[in-house]
């Protein structure tokens, strides 16, 4: 969709209507996002700059309910309650995916969550168990571990917890 400043409305652009519908019919068969991206690669549909569609984009785009249902949410951080949505009452644009596609999708994007759970990669065992737990009272970022050794000769070592958005 894009924005008709004029009209003051979100309108649909045909040609991504066509993307979103044909990646959302390839992934309810079941085909992973990799080869979904390379699929829609080789049937000559690119993203909005001229490039092939990343699976970080085909993810996004899979994942979002505004194609389903047409009500627009946004989200905002309130300092007192954390993140906040807000969803129109009304829907601002006609579905472009019908529910029964929508919900294929979102048990295959479910089933392949599930199945890459136990080699996912990412952190594995680490010494700051409270990592990602903690919170800087400052920004509200989380706090992640440090270490420096404190006697080279014994090779003692101090760690703390310090904020990751710095």
């Amino acid at each position: 969709y894009r924005y008709d400043k004029p009209a003051t409305r979100l309108v649909e652009v045909p040609e991504e209507i066509k993307i979103l519908r044909a990646a959302c019919k390839l992934r309810a068969e079941g085909i992973a996002v990799y080869s979904l991206a390379k699929r829609l690669y080789e049937m000559g549909f690119r993203n909005r700059v001229g490039k092939p569609f990343t699976t970080h984009q085909l993810e996004v785009m899979l994942r979002c309910p505004f194609y389903v249902d047409g009500h627009l949410v946004m989200r905002f951080r309130d300092s007192e309650k954390g993140w906040q949505e807000v969803r129109s009452e009304q829907p601002v644009v006609e579905p472009a995916i019908d529910r029964e596609t929508w919900e294929k999708v979102q048990a295959v994007n479910q089933d392949r969550r599930r199945e890459s759970k136990g080699v996912r990669p990412g952190r594995v065992s680490s010494p700051y168990i409270l990592q990602g737990a903690l919170k800087c009272r400052h920004c509200h970022g989380n706090m992640v571990g440090q270490t420096q050794t404190a006697n080279h000769r014994t090779g003692a070592r101090t760690q703390w917890y310090t904020c990751g958005q710095r």
